[in-house]
């Protein structure tokens, strides 16, 4: 009898721990699809006339020392097609646009004599036809707020 009875409870808390692994997943599934999604909602992918507002030569405005980004063109993929100035030819490793929170985000890394990885970080302003942002000197380790314009 008191076999009967240990079986008899086995089975109950064995019901009842499934019951209770099941109402747990039902109540962790939404927490599990909030967590694993994205803190920003991803933005549509800007149009070949928006990325195309990009291609340009751009003078940094905040000095006088000659410095310009020429972009030839802004592919689907986010690369661009850049050179860089300063006033001669500096070597651009990288090039690539994003869109980020609603705007177009340019970044240029240099690697050349003097310009071991320094980057550009960009960001459009189509109303005032301008880039705003950060240059990375990287021999240094200094960051500088800066602006470029568009030349033509």
């Amino acid at each position: 009898m008191k076999a009967k009875r240990a079986w008899w409870t086995a089975g109950i808390v064995i019901i009842l721990a499934g019951i209770g692994v099941i109402l747990f997943q039902k109540r962790d599934a939404p927490q599990k699809k909030e967590a694993s999604t994205p803190a920003q909602p991803p933005t549509a992918q800007p149009s070949q006339s928006n990325r195309d507002f990009l291609i340009g030569n751009w003078a940094r405005t905040d000095s006088n020392g000659g410095y310009t980004i020429e972009i030839k063109s802004a592919a689907a993929d986010g690369k661009l097609d850049a050179s860089y100035f300063n006033p001669n030819p500096i070597h651009v490793a990288r090039a690539e646009w994003q869109e980020k929170n609603g705007s177009l985000v340019v970044f240029v890394e240099l690697r050349d004599v003097n310009y071991p990885g320094s980057t550009y970080t960009l960001n459009f302003l189509p109303a005032e036809n301008r880039m705003t942002g950060v240059y990375f000197q990287a021999v240094e380790g200094v960051n500088f707020d800066v602006a470029f314009t568009r030349v033509r």
